[in-house]
């Protein structure tokens, strides 16, 4: 009776073992599936860092009763080691030293959320405070919409460590514009707006001139999922409270809503896509932004194709950009091609004003 016993139990470790196992490498590679094609797979790759979580303690439990078994916990971070990486990178970059800064090109991407400041006047404003004493050489931001009140008006001055300026309010809709800003040491000698359908976000191109190179920047805000306050505090209360009573229909309406903004959203990012093949051969290219997607999504997947992820070369840890609690992801991206190096970059936590953190890297041009 105990073999019995033994040997169902031994079995099913072996079905969840396995059942788990591929449902991390499906999570992992879901995200090459566009979910204009297929909106709802777009969900997927989200569960991927919780798939990975679950295989490591799967795997754990398997070498304490069965240690053949975890041979499948291995194959499943082989293939999806670079997936891995991407979630969780541990690189042992550093900042460069004041000697090598004056090698290196700092740039910052920083959706300001309007640059919300709550405590702020007319004079004081945490976000733009920040971005100044930030001493990045390159400045691009999303949602800024500095036009758009006398009082940002007057804060504008405060940028007046960038001698060269551009925002362009983006969107389709009269009622529904966000602003895409750049602000620079070095000349802005181009802008150009990639044209998709979208009703409050956008992507612009730059070229900038840098010591006599033409720098190509692609600054993106992809379509947002628009949860309203009362549907994020839903997808919150779904993951803390696990109601069986609401969760069936809540879940329905996030992952609707979600799906839907995913579907829309890769027409956007396969329309850049094709603008950035045109620019990545031609010149030193820098993409960056809100993609408002993880690392593990077709959003990412397409845009980093032939590009390298800053975070993942040369970034340390999850590197959590939306730092709203239980939405735990890096949706802001620094990209480049291979004209570039990257010594060092980081989603940096020091300032909760917005929404989201803001992202730099320190980037060199390959001579």
């Amino acid at each position: 009776m105990n073999f019995g016993i033994k040997r169902l139990l031994v079995k099913c470790l072996f079905t969840v073992n396995t059942g788990i196992v591929l449902l991390c490498i499906l999570s992992a590679y879901s995200g090459h599936i566009s979910p204009a094609d297929f909106k709802y797979v777009s969900c997927v790759p989200m569960m991927f860092p919780i798939f990975l979580v679950l295989t490591v303690v799967a795997g754990i439990v398997t070498l304490l009763f069965k240690p053949m078994y975890a041979t499948m916990q291995l194959f499943c971070f082989v293939v999806c080691f670079q997936q891995i990486k991407s979630v969780l990178p541990l690189n042992l970059s550093s900042e460069p030293t004041a000697e090598e800064r004056k090698d290196y090109i700092k740039i910052l991407s920083y959706n300001t959320c309007g640059f919300n400041d709550p405590e702020g006047n007319d004079s004081t404003n945490a976000v733009i405070d920040y971005i100044v004493a930030s001493d990045a050489d390159i400045v691009c931001l999303q949602e800024s919409n500095l036009e758009d009140d006398n009082k940002f008006g007057k804060l504008k001055k405060k940028f007046g460590v960038y001698p060269y300026q551009t925002e362009m309010l983006v969107g389709d809709t009269i009622h529904i514009k966000n602003g895409l800003a750049c602000f620079s040491r070095y000349p802005i000698v181009y802008i150009n707006k990639v044209v998709y359908p979208a009703e409050g976000n956008g992507t612009l191109v730059y070229k900038l001139l840098i010591d006599g190179d033409t720098v190509a920047i692609v600054n993106n805000h992809f379509e947002s999922n628009r949860l309203t306050p009362e549907e994020k505090t839903t997808y919150k209360n779904i993951i803390k409270e696990h109601d069986v009573n609401t969760m069936p229909g809540d879940s329905k309406m996030i992952i609707g809503k979600l799906s839907n903004a995913s579907a829309r959203r890769a027409v956007q990012v396969d329309a850049v896509a094709e603008v950035i093949d045109t620019l990545r051969t031609k010149y030193p290219l820098i993409v960056c932004g809100d993609f408002n997607d993880p690392p593990i999504s077709y959003t990412h997947n397409r845009i980093s194709e032939n590009l390298t992820d800053c975070h993942t070369a040369a970034g340390k840890g999850p590197g959590i950009s939306y730092n709203q609690r239980g939405f735990f992801f890096r949706i802001d991206n620094i990209m480049i091609n291979d004209k570039w190096d990257v010594k060092y970059c980081k989603v940096d936590n020091s300032i909760s004003k917005s929404d989201h953190n803001p992202i730099f890297a320190y980037l060199k041009i390959r001579k």
